[in-house]
């Protein structure tokens, strides 16, 4: 049965998630339906079913809980309509038989409306199951639908005497106009990017690329529906090293509409980015790596048509394996979780202790893939706070780069350069990519 969950206020208020599917999986990583970009969300949240006419919502045992019209969820309940599910700070309103025309709906392409006769041209788009698919319209029923907004419009117009009908129909001829003009204007810039590159192959190296691609206003290298990096891996001792791939993505509309490949097979996909673009990182499975040989790292756009989609900076981290015994390798690990822990606890004393956690949760991650079988429990609280710290750090970084922009704008260089070397204060380091966009902005004004 279908049902919606709607945002209707905050920065993403006007979004609506319209699904087809038995379970729905709310949660802060790509694999979830809905990915929540709030650090108070855990891997994998909550959790919506259907069960016959039912709609029954539950808590993944995150670690700061799902409310239900503003109680603790405690357990399995069902949903009505209107009821109101928070995770972090964004509020879903649940709405069941949802059956709007033209609404965003998630289905297979087995879910699609079957038509008595061919449909018009482009009515129905493409869709692989999963994939998040704009609906066609209605399909033929036998009682006819109300008027929607569009058919009220016209009859209100029609009612409307002579002169103002010539007058609003001037204005509407004037706003077509514009919007032609403004589309003309985009392809026109799309294009001064450069052709498509479709086949060619991209070094992936240990610094940060400065090429943006994918496709959309800011890319440098045009690529709509994949790139492509090939990259050498090779280990001065055999199964002794740890290799991330980091990179930062922008304008990502929907899970799963971009996904990366190691080798042909599957990685991750990128979430969606709700309007502001974050830093992304993943260890690679050594099962997918290819020692000593040429390795391949693909991002491939799954909409059809393309979407619009940018990632960058990307970059391989390989470190070295520490060596110890398991106990060793455990002891080591857990103090440094517990550094992270105590500088996280005093994160208002100095402003590099957020940054400072984050480097110590990464030691902590480093020492733990060194253990053959690591300690269940300390290595899953690592990946969790390694995640939340990450995330807030992203934050952090955007609004401290915005309130440097808005100082250069209105109080001038001189606001902007104690603006960015707040930045620098609070990201002492060059681990995090906040400290190189803060000193290339402070080295164009000086």
């Amino acid at each position: 049965m279908a049902f919606s969950l709607n945002i209707d206020e905050g920065r993403y208020g006007g979004r609506r998630y319209v699904f087809d599917q038995d379970e729905v999986t709310l949660g802060r990583t790509a694999e979830n339906d809905i990915v929540v970009p709030d650090a108070a969300a855990s891997r994998k949240h909550a959790r919506i079913s259907v069960e016959g006419e039912r709609h029954l919502v539950e808590d993944l045992q995150s670690s700061n809980g799902t409310r239900v019209n503003g109680e603790p969820l405690t357990r399995r309940i069902e949903l009505r309509d209107g009821d109101l599910v928070q995770i972090g700070e964004l509020t879903f309103r649940f709405q069941a038989h949802d059956e709007a025309p033209n609404s965003t709906r998630i289905v297979s392409v087995g879910d699609l409306p079957q038509w008595d006769k061919a449909p018009p041209p482009g009515a129905i788009a493409k869709a692989r199951p999963g994939a998040v698919a704009a609906r066609p319209g209605a399909a033929p029923m036998a009682r006819r639908p109300a008027p929607g907004p569009l058919s009220r419009i016209r009859e209100r117009v029609r009612e409307l005497p002579k002169p103002m009908r010539i007058t609003v129909f001037a204005a509407g001829g004037l706003l077509a106009l514009s919007l032609v003009l403004s589309l003309v204007a985009r392809l026109t810039s799309a294009g001064a990017a450069g052709p498509a590159v479709q086949d060619q192959l991209f070094e992936l190296g240990s610094a940060p690329d400065r090429q943006v691609y994918g496709d959309g206003p800011g890319v440098d290298v045009t690529t709509p529906a994949k790139a492509r990096f090939e990259f050498n891996f090779s280990e001065p001792v055999p199964g002794k090293s740890l290799l991330t791939l980091h990179c930062q993505v922008d304008l990502v509309g929907r899970p799963e509409d971009v996904e990366v490949r190691i080798n042909g097979r599957h990685l991750a996909y990128l979430s969606a980015t709700f309007g502001e673009s974050h830093e992304l990182d993943w260890t690679l499975d050594r099962r997918l790596l290819k020692p000593n040989d040429e390795n391949l790292v693909e991002f491939v756009n799954l909409r059809h048509p393309p979407t619009n989609w940018e990632v960058s900076r990307l970059w391989l981290e390989q470190e070295s394996l520490p060596s110890g015994t398991p106990a060793e390798l455990t002891r080591q690990a857990q103090q440094e979780f517990d550094l992270a822990q105590s500088k996280l606890e005093s994160e208002q004393v100095y402003a590099s202790n957020l940054h400072d956690a984050w480097i110590h949760y990464k030691r902590a991650r480093l020492i733990l893939a060194a253990i053959p079988v690591p300690p269940a429990n300390l290595s899953n609280l690592v990946h969790e706070r390694l995640k939340e710290v990450t995330i807030r750090l992203d934050k952090r970084c955007h609004q401290m780069l915005f309130t440097a922009k808005q100082a250069l704008i209105t109080k001038g260089g001189a606001a902007a350069m104690d603006a960015l070397n707040d930045i620098v204060a609070h990201f002492p380091t060059n681990d995090h990519p906040c400290y190189e966009k803060a000193r290339s902005w402070m080295a164009k004004l000086e």
